[in-house]
C-alpha cells in the first residue's frame, strides 16, 4: 500500500508560500495583539507602492533569508 503521507513537494511557489505563512505564524505568536497591516507587509517583504497596496520585493521561489521574529 502506498503511503499517502509521504508526499514530496517540487513546486517552488508553493514552498515559498508555505515559508511566508510560517513567518506570519511566528510573528503572530510573538505578538500580544493582532498584527497590523504594516507589520504583515514587513513580514511578507512587501513594500508600499504608494497606492494603498504593496508590491513584493522578492519573487516567489526567490525568497531571501529573513530572521525569525
Amino acid at each position: 500500500m502506498k503511503d499517502r503521507l509521504n508526499v514530496h513537494l517540487h513546486d517552488g511557489e508553493l514552498l515559498a508560500e508555505i515559508d511566508l505563512v510560517g513567518e506570519l505564524m511566528i510573528a503572530a505568536a510573538g505578538s500580544d495583539e493582532p498584527l497590523g497591516d504594516e507589520t504583515i507587509d514587513e513580514v511578507l517583504g512587501v513594500e508600499p507602492d504608494g497606492q494603498g497596496g504593496g508590491q513584493p520585493n522578492v519573487r516567489a521561489g526567490e525568497m531571501e533569508s529573513r530572521p525569525a521574529h
